[in-house]
């Protein structure tokens, strides 16, 4: 109570504040209320790890290449006053996405595989939702400030297929064993994912009609449930990890062009390159795939996590 009712103080003394300076807004043009709908397309790419450990020890890695992912999005934009509200939705194309790696770290060094198989990596789906809400606030003629906190969810699914094994007999993986074949749905790897942050951005109109926008954003939290299936285990095992207290950070840089020469048109093209970055641990449970009550153990000597760096490139057009 006492954050929201001081937040309120701030908002009533910076609008008065900012009734009186002569800012690069036009009053005349000035609408208290307006909404605006941008559609995007663009590509992603990076890579998400699955990792497990078993008393503190890392014993497998697993790395998910995300590799030229096309995406198409859409978002609203409600401004009211100062206040500003978005809601944005994407999903990206199932597509092949690269190449899956498995490695496996059972031999007395922890830095050497013992163990690896390559496949390739199919993306299922990943489809997104987000929410933010912030203040726009001008700083003279050609900046403005938007601070905003969100939350966003996500669900993504990738699915190993065919590729291949090298397990030695003896000693550490060196990449010249024999390859063993395998065929069809080796591994499938699925995320649902939330998280709230907090963001600052500044945009700067450098040139009319030409601006540019810099976003900060930090994760505090972000929980992640996954289910991990080796099918070609015997038996096939299902893992179940809960991943919780993770911690990441988000960033954007987004060039725009206006279709008039007015910084408050309602029409633009946007180019924005981001990224994201974060990484989170928790429990795991495994359970037999196939006949059984389906009860999930869980061990605690074993733990599982997750990281990713992601980047994005989006074209975008609001009106």
């Amino acid at each position: 109570m006492k954050f929201l009712r001081n937040m309120t103080i701030f908002i009533f003394l910076y609008t008065t504040m900012f009734n009186s300076l002569p800012v690069g807004f036009s009053q005349e043009k000035k609408v208290s209320f307006s909404f605006n709908l941008a559609t995007e397309t663009g590509f992603s790419w990076g890579s998400v790890e699955e990792l497990v450990y078993q008393e503190g020890r890392q014993i497998s890695r697993l790395v998910w290449d995300v590799r030229w992912v096309p995406s198409l999005g859409i978002k609203g934009v409600l401004k009211y006053c100062w206040l500003i509200g978005i809601v944005e939705a994407s999903t990206a194309f199932p597509i092949r996405s690269g190449a899956l790696k498995d490695f496996d770290y059972l031999l007395e060094d922890p830095t050497k595989p013992s163990h690896y198989s390559w496949h390739e990596a199919y993306l299922d789906k990943d489809m997104c939702l987000g929410f933010s809400l912030g203040l726009q606030l001008p700083l003279g003629e050609i900046w403005v400030l938007v601070p905003r906190v969100g939350v966003t969810y996500q669900n993504r699914k990738w699915s190993g297929q065919n590729g291949y094994l090298q397990y030695p007999n003896t000693g550490y993986w060196t990449g010249n064993e024999s390859q063993q074949s395998v065929a069809g749905t080796v591994i499938s790897y699925e995320q649902a994912l939330w998280y709230p942050s907090l963001s600052l951005a500044v945009e700067w109109l450098i040139s009319s009609p030409i601006g540019l926008s810099v976003l900060a954003t930090w994760i505090p939290y972000l929980e992640i449930q996954a289910l991990d299936n080796h099918f070609i285990r015997n038996p096939p095992v299902q893992f179940y990890d809960r991943l919780l207290n993770g911690m990441g950070i988000e960033g954007e840089v987004k060039l725009f062009w206006y279709n008039e020469e007015k910084y408050i048109s309602k029409e633009s093209w946007y180019m924005k390159l981001a990224f994201r970055s974060f990484s989170v641990m928790g429990t795991t449970s495994s359970r037999t795939i196939g006949l059984g009550d389906g009860t999930f153990i869980r061990d605690s000597s074993y733990t599982a996590g997750s990281r990713e760096i992601i980047c994005f490139l989006t074209i975008g057009f609001l009106k």
